[in-house]
């Protein structure tokens, strides 16, 4: 006979923390398309054999689905595409994808859970939005940058205003260090022609979200990175048409999303050090408690 003998369910290990990860981002910038395509590049970004990172079976199914439409819109035979072709349909309620990343030689895990939920609670429901941030360390803002670079109300579209609002009353009620990646999506236009467009789009980027800057720069304990991101990797802006955008595909090219792991990186460097505060945090009570006590 072989395998355990005892009748006992095995315990589940506990994670050594959790942390949440929330979107912060109008209606239709391509919230959700940002966490396929970042889905779809998981393995880029840890290589160093450290570190694993596992989506639960739910989150998979729900990325993949969203990654499969995104392929199926990217290849599009036409060359001039509907602004629908940039992403995929936005989310109607809140979703929470959950991930484990696994310690390889402990095997100890981190739980990480990304919230996206409607842009349209923005207005509608702006109290739930705000609990998810205060809960949340990490926040990243999507930014619809041909808006941004090439349509007179960018503020309105990306609501820059309201979220600096957000961003203000969160940093003035729970001061807690948070890291704030501000991703430009559908850059391909900038990222791929020189150094000066990439240039162009931070500036932009920088003075459409002057409020959120101003309210990071007023707190403590708060980190800003600008994380510009290829959200498909061959549709590119090619020009407004009444204020609808108008996307090109890049011939011979596939379904490719690029730099989208680059803000999941930050993300998780700027968790892994908050991660070692708090191991060390409880290894200091620990000690301190065999001090007094001469025991555990």
């Amino acid at each position: 006979m072989t395998g355990s003998t005892s009748g006992a369910p095995q315990k589940k290990a506990q994670p050594l923390a959790r942390f949440e990860i929330a979107m912060l981002g109008a209606r239709g910038v391509g919230k959700t398309s940002m966490l396929a395509a970042i889905y779809h590049t998981f393995d880029r970004v840890v290589t160093d054999g450290v570190l694993q990172l596992v989506p639960g079976r739910e989150t998979a199914y729900m990325l993949q689905e969203k990654i499969h439409s995104l392929k199926s819109l990217s290849a599009n035979p036409n060359m001039y595409i509907p602004p629908e072709a940039a992403g995929v349909e936005g989310t109607a309620t809140h979703n929470e994808y959950m991930f484990d990343i696994f310690f390889t030689r402990t095997r100890e895990k981190v739980e990480l859970v990304f919230h996206d939920y409607p842009g349209g609670w923005l207005q509608s429901q702006i109290e739930d939005v705000e609990n998810i941030l205060e809960a949340s360390r990490v926040i990243f803002l999507p930014i619809d940058a041909p808006a941004v670079m090439k349509l007179q109300g960018a503020e309105d579209r990306n609501q820059s205003e309201v979220i600096g609002g957000i961003v203000k009353r969160l940093l003035v009620k729970d001061p807690r260090r948070r890291l704030f990646v501000l991703v430009p999506l559908r850059s391909e236009r900038w990222l791929t022609r020189d150094v000066a467009a990439s240039d162009q789009l931070e500036s932009k980027v920088k003075a459409t979200f002057q409020s959120v800057l101003q309210a990071a720069k007023g707190a403590n304990n708060v980190a800003v990175s600008i994380m510009p991101v290829q959200t498909l990797g061959n549709v590119e802006f090619s020009y407004y048409e009444r204020d609808q955008p108008r996307f090109r595909r890049i011939e011979k090219l596939e379904f490719s999303p690029r730099d989208c792991e680059q803000p999941v990186r930050i993300g998780l460097g700027f968790l892994y050090t908050y991660l070692h505060e708090v191991i060390a945090n409880r290894v200091e009570k620990l000690e301190k408690g065999i001090d007094k006590r001469g025991n555990f």
